[in-house]
Order: structure tokens, then sequence, then C-alpha cells
């Protein structure tokens, strides 16, 4: 029995693919702005996006030589979908950095008003309701200025008395100073980077051996892969859809609440370890693993090439996945905020299901009538449109329609890299090839993506951010134009002295 031109024996891989897909998408699209909400800058933000794709990428191709030493690609898999899980449920645990609150002597005089670090009654919180007040602005506590003055719950502006006062209440100063320095010093930052490594590293090598399963179960019909992958597209785009919805129905305007996501996030995982603990691996390669193979195959210029263009595809798409939704952060306003995550999640919705689906159900006609490399340069030309389209954004609202063109190019991207792998790896090393590619695009070119597009934030905002970026495309694809010019001209010339 077949379902759309698909192999009943097939279905449990795409069934496995909407289930990790739709646990990975809420941490990846909402991951920066969890942080953000930790209370982080975005230059620590971008240092963990730096470091974060870095590190899978030793765990990948290491991880994946063992695989296909020992066969051990399922093992491995499923170890990693409960490493995501048990990290995201840390996650979940972690307090917000709060404001301090500090016992606090405080003279309230008519021309000034000082501070001691020492505690006193509460009258003078009680009185200075009445009195004519002032909201301090260069008092510091510590490193930190002091925002307000709190009696139990009740919050008092800074006060300057009519009459000289020496009483006691508790001051709430802001948060300390949150230079990348002094962020980098809290044990709070190094915490939570080591979640967010761990969650990477696991989701990075569980997608990449899933890819691999997908390309030993279907053999030598490769043009399936694509359609394969289109439930892993329906379930990132239902993930983010739904938790965005969850996120702002559980949550205030001003603050948001990310604990439902993290119970649909830790959901998906667990279901997909039972399910995809019944996949079976019919091929198993009497090929030795040998690392001369891999040497061999870098030897190619052709190669080489296609290595340069997934560092930079994963640089481009590194910065649409982590600050895209910072940047509708900052732009919204008013009544913008108030759905705003419900917003972010039909973005990734939008993004899967006109995008993502298009690219993954065309790319075995596209690869075979195009080739691979005029793909490769029309993906570089339509990053230079999106980066444009972004950094003209006015209103969260008109991302809608560029949320369709990020799922073409990365449908299209990733169709490439996986589908090219397999067709250059020699056998033996099916997993390691994997690893390695994906490594270049979402692990080299995703964690300086994650770093350059943080500070280029931090210090130009994100509308020139984007603007850089569409540049660095436009040169990208005018080099890989030249680069297949000249390519295609040595081999006539090669072929031509031959003959």
């Amino acid at each position: 029995m077949k379902v759309f031109g698909i192999s009943a024996k097939l279905i449990p891989i795409g069934v496995h693919f909407f289930l990790m897909y739709a646990g990975i998408c809420p941490m990846a699209i909402f991951g920066s702005t969890i942080a953000k909400q930790f209370g982080f800058s975005t230059s620590a933000v971008g240092l963990i996006f730096f470091f974060v794709p870095l590190g899978s990428l030793f765990c990948r191709v290491i991880l994946g030589m063992v695989a296909d030493k020992y066969h051990l690609l399922k093992t491995i898999k499923t170890v990693c979908l409960m490493t995501c899980a048990v990290t995201v449920l840390l996650l979940s645990f972690l307090p917000k950095r709060g404001d301090a609150s500090v016992p606090t002597t405080v003279w309230c005089g008519q021309n000034e008003t000082t501070v001691e670090n020492r505690q006193f009654d509460e009258a003078f919180c009680q009185s200075a309701q009445k009195a004519q007040t002032d909201v301090c602005e260069n008092y510091v506590c510590g490193s930190a200025k002091i925002q307000k003055v709190k009696d139990g719950k009740t919050e008092i502006p800074w006060p300057r008395c009519s009459t000289d006062r020496n009483s006691t209440c508790s001051v709430i100063c802001a948060k300390a100073d949150d230079s990348l320095g002094s962020e980098l010093l809290m044990p709070y930052f190094w915490f939570l980077f080591t979640l967010y490594a761990t969650f990477g590293a696991g989701y990075y090598v569980a997608v990449t051996f899933s890819d691999t399963i997908c390309f030993q179960l279907i053999e030598e019909k490769t043009y399936l892969y694509g359609r394969l992958r289109v439930p892993g597209s329906f379930g990132w785009g239902l993930g983010g859809f739904l938790t965005g919805i969850l996120i702002d129905h559980f949550s205030d305007s001003e603050e948001k609440n990310y604990q439902p996501m993290f119970v649909f996030v830790i959901t998906a995982f667990l279901v997909d370890v039972l399910w995809s603990s019944k996949l079976k691996i019919d091929k198993s390669t009497s090929e030795k693993f040998r690392m001369e193979k891999i040497y061999r195959l870098f030897s190619r210029f052709d190669v080489v090439v296609f290595a340069l263009w997934s560092f930079l595809g994963g640089f481009f798409q590194q910065i649409i996945w982590q600050y895209s939704f910072w940047y509708l952060d900052d732009i919204s306003t008013g009544d913008d905020r108030d759905n705003l995550k419900t917003l972010q999640g039909f973005l990734s919705l939008s993004s899967t299901v006109t995008g993502d689906v298009i690219s993954f159900s065309t790319s075995g006609w596209l690869f075979k009538n195009w080739g691979y490399k005029n793909c490769m340069t029309i993906a570089m030309f339509l990053s230079a449109i999106r980066f444009f389209s972004y950094s003209i954004l006015s209103r969260p609202f008109w991302a809608i329609p560029i949320s369709s063109l990020d799922g073409i190019i990365y449908g299209l991207q990733y169709t490439l890299i996986t589908s090219y792998c397999n067709s250059i790896a020699a056998p033996g090393t099916e997993a390691t090839v994997q690893a390695v590619f994906n490594s270049i695009f979402d692990g080299i070119g995703t964690s300086l993506g994650g770093l350059c597009g943080g500070f280029f934030y931090s210090w130009y905002g994100g509308s020139s951010m984007f603007r850089i970026n569409c540049l660095v495309s436009i040169v990208g694809f005018v080099l890989h134009l030249v680069t297949r010019y000249a390519t295609t001209l040595a081999v006539k010339k090669e072929v031509e002295i031959k003959s």
C-alpha cells in the first residue's frame, strides 16, 4: 500500500520527523526571546548561539564516526532525544533574573536624598506616599541604579520630602550592570549557556542521524527524501503555532509565560522516543569505515565550494532563526504586543506550510532538471531579497509574506545539503559525511551567524543588521556565479586538451 506515492513501511520515519520537529521548533524559534526575558543582552545571546552550534559540530562528527563504525545510529539518536527532553525540563525550573531587594537607610531631606546600606523602620515608606515625589535615576545601590522604593507590595516613587526624615524601607535595585563583561561573570549566565548547549548538541545529532536513517530506508530512491521530510515541516509549523498560542494565552501583555511551551516540547520528545523505538533499519552496509575516504572527498574542488556555500547558508539562517523574532519584539508596540507570540507562531506555521512544504515536495524535480549548483545560486539570491525585506519592516504583521520566503530558502538549502551528501558519500561513511556537512551548515555557519548577528544587532540595530546581511548575500551570489563559470571553463578546456 502507498500513501502519496510512499510505501507504507516508510510512514513511521515520516511520523518520527513530525514529532521530532514539533519538539525542536518552539525552542529554536523562541530560544533567543526566552534568553531576552531572562534579562540578557543581544551580545550575550549572540555568544550563546555562537558556541552552541560550534559545540554540536564536534558531537556530530565524533558520534557520526562512532555510529558508522559500530552501527549505533538508532541508539544514539534515541539518547539525544531523551537528553533534549531532560534539558528542557531543567530550563523550565530556571527562575528569571529578578531585581534585588536591598535593606537600605534612606535620608530624605528638602534638597537632597542620600542612601546608606542599612535597615530602618517603615514610617518613612508610609509617609512618603503623601510627600512630594521625584523619581531618582542617578542614585546607585552597589553597581545598579535605584529604580523604586517598596513598602510591602506597594511601589513608591523615589521621594523628596518637604521636611527632613530618616526612616526605613527596602530599596528595589535594578539588575546589576548589564555590560557583556559583567554578564559573563554571572553563574546564572553559564547555567543557561550549559542548558542551551546541551539541548543544541542533542537535537543537532538527532536531526543528522534521522536524515541518515531515512536515506538508508529509501536506498536508491533518493527523490523520496523531500516527501518524507514534509511531515517534519508540518510538525515544525504546528509546534511553533500551537506553542505561540499557549504562551500568549497564559501570559500578561508585558511578560510571557513559557511554561506551557516547555510542557509541549517535553511531551513531543517523549512520544517521539516511544514511536521511533519501532523504526527498523533494513540496510546495514558491509563496508568498513575508513578516514581516508573522507580526506579524499575534500580534495575535490566542487566539494570545497559546496562546503563554503553550506557555511554561508548556515550563517544567514541563524540570523533569521535567532534575531528575526527579537526584531519583531523590538518594533512591536501597543496592540501588536498582546498577541505577538501567536503571530510569531503563525509565522513559523506559514514558513513551513507555504515554504518548506513546497521546497521539500519539489526538490527531487528541481535537482533533476536544474541541478544542484543552479539551486545553490538561486538560494543565495533569495537570501538577499529576504534580508532586505526584513530591514524595511514597520510592523510585525508584514513579516507574514516574508515567512513564506524563509521556508522556501530553508527547505531548498536543507534538501540540497542532505541529498548532495548522500550522492557523494562513499559506502560506510554516510553518517560521517552527513555529520560533517550538516556541521558546516548548522555548526560553523550558524555559530558565526549567531555571534556576528548579536554584535551587529547590538551595535547598529536590527534594520541595519539585516541590510548588512543583504549585501553579504549579494556578494555570495556573485561569487558563486563566477566560481561556477570558472569551473565550467576549466572542465571544458581539460576535455579539449584530452581530445
